[in-house]
Protein backbone atom coordinates (compact mmCIF):
# COMPACT_ATOMS: atom_id res chain seq x y z
CA UNK A 1 0.00 0.00 0.00
CA UNK A 2 1.32 3.70 -1.18
CA UNK A 3 1.21 6.76 1.03
CA UNK A 4 1.69 10.25 -0.18
CA UNK A 5 1.35 13.05 1.02
CA UNK A 6 1.07 17.14 0.19
CA UNK A 7 2.19 20.18 1.72
CA UNK A 8 0.48 23.26 0.82
CA UNK A 9 1.00 26.84 1.81
CA UNK A 10 -0.82 30.09 0.77
CA UNK A 11 -1.42 33.37 1.50
CA UNK A 12 -5.35 34.30 2.33
CA UNK A 13 -7.16 37.37 2.67
CA UNK A 14 -10.60 35.87 4.27
CA UNK A 15 -12.19 39.69 3.90
CA UNK A 16 -15.07 39.95 1.60
CA UNK A 17 -14.82 43.32 -0.07
CA UNK A 18 -17.53 45.31 -1.37
CA UNK A 19 -17.57 45.58 -5.22
CA UNK A 20 -17.42 48.86 -5.41
CA UNK A 21 -15.47 51.56 -3.08
CA UNK A 22 -17.48 54.47 -1.11
CA UNK A 23 -16.88 57.64 -2.33
CA UNK A 24 -18.12 60.70 -0.63
CA UNK A 25 -17.40 63.91 -2.15
CA UNK A 26 -18.14 67.62 -0.10
CA UNK A 27 -17.40 70.95 -0.65
CA UNK A 28 -16.16 72.97 1.79
CA UNK A 29 -17.41 76.77 2.43
CA UNK A 30 -15.65 79.31 4.69
CA UNK A 31 -18.65 78.31 7.55
CA UNK A 32 -18.04 75.18 9.42
CA UNK A 33 -19.95 72.14 8.09
CA UNK A 34 -20.06 68.86 9.69
CA UNK A 35 -20.95 65.22 7.23
CA UNK A 36 -21.17 61.75 8.41
CA UNK A 37 -18.60 58.93 6.94
CA UNK A 38 -20.22 55.76 7.58
CA UNK A 39 -18.60 52.22 7.26
CA UNK A 40 -21.32 49.62 7.51
CA UNK A 41 -18.06 46.73 7.03
CA UNK A 42 -16.52 45.31 9.83
CA UNK A 43 -12.76 45.81 8.81
CA UNK A 44 -11.76 49.00 9.81
CA UNK A 45 -10.11 51.57 6.82
CA UNK A 46 -8.44 54.42 6.85
CA UNK A 47 -9.69 56.41 3.52
CA UNK A 48 -8.28 58.00 1.16
CA UNK A 49 -8.54 62.12 0.75
CA UNK A 50 -8.34 63.76 -2.36
CA UNK A 51 -8.72 67.71 -2.06
CA UNK A 52 -9.34 69.65 -5.05
CA UNK A 53 -9.61 73.44 -5.82
CA UNK A 54 -8.72 74.89 -2.73
CA UNK A 55 -7.35 74.76 0.73
CA UNK A 56 -9.34 72.99 3.72
CA UNK A 57 -9.38 72.77 7.40
CA UNK A 58 -10.57 69.43 8.46
CA UNK A 59 -11.35 68.32 11.87
CA UNK A 60 -11.69 64.36 13.21
CA UNK A 61 -11.98 63.94 16.60
CA UNK A 62 -9.24 65.37 18.41
CA UNK A 63 -7.24 65.88 15.36
CA UNK A 64 -7.46 68.60 12.66
CA UNK A 65 -5.56 69.23 9.70
CA UNK A 66 -5.22 72.70 7.45
CA UNK A 67 -4.67 70.48 4.07
CA UNK A 68 -3.99 72.09 0.34
CA UNK A 69 -5.02 70.64 -3.04
CA UNK A 70 -3.32 66.96 -3.10
CA UNK A 71 -3.91 63.45 -1.94
CA UNK A 72 -3.83 61.98 1.95
CA UNK A 73 -3.68 59.47 3.71
CA UNK A 74 -4.36 60.15 7.52
CA UNK A 75 -4.05 57.54 9.82
CA UNK A 76 -5.57 59.43 12.48
CA UNK A 77 -9.04 59.03 10.22
CA UNK A 78 -9.64 55.42 10.70
CA UNK A 79 -13.24 54.70 9.79
CA UNK A 80 -14.64 51.27 12.33
CA UNK A 81 -17.59 49.93 11.64
CA UNK A 82 -20.30 52.75 12.27
CA UNK A 83 -20.69 56.09 11.52
CA UNK A 84 -17.89 58.99 12.07
CA UNK A 85 -18.91 62.94 11.61
CA UNK A 86 -15.85 65.05 10.09
CA UNK A 87 -16.06 68.70 10.00
CA UNK A 88 -14.77 70.77 7.69
CA UNK A 89 -14.35 74.30 6.23
CA UNK A 90 -12.58 76.40 3.27
CA UNK A 91 -12.46 76.73 -0.24
CA UNK A 92 -11.73 73.18 -1.88
CA UNK A 93 -13.47 69.75 -2.68
CA UNK A 94 -12.77 67.05 -0.26
CA UNK A 95 -13.21 63.34 -1.67
CA UNK A 96 -12.76 60.23 0.78
CA UNK A 97 -12.60 56.95 -1.14
CA UNK A 98 -12.35 53.39 0.45
CA UNK A 99 -14.00 49.91 0.40
CA UNK A 100 -15.51 48.49 2.70
CA UNK A 101 -15.23 44.51 3.65
CA UNK A 102 -16.67 41.85 6.24
CA UNK A 103 -15.52 38.46 6.89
Amino acid sequence: MAHASVQVTSVVDPWRYAAEETVVTLQATETEQEAVLINQGRRGVVPLLEITGGDVLLVYGAASWALGVGTYALPDIYLTYGEHPVKYSGTGVLTFTYREAIL
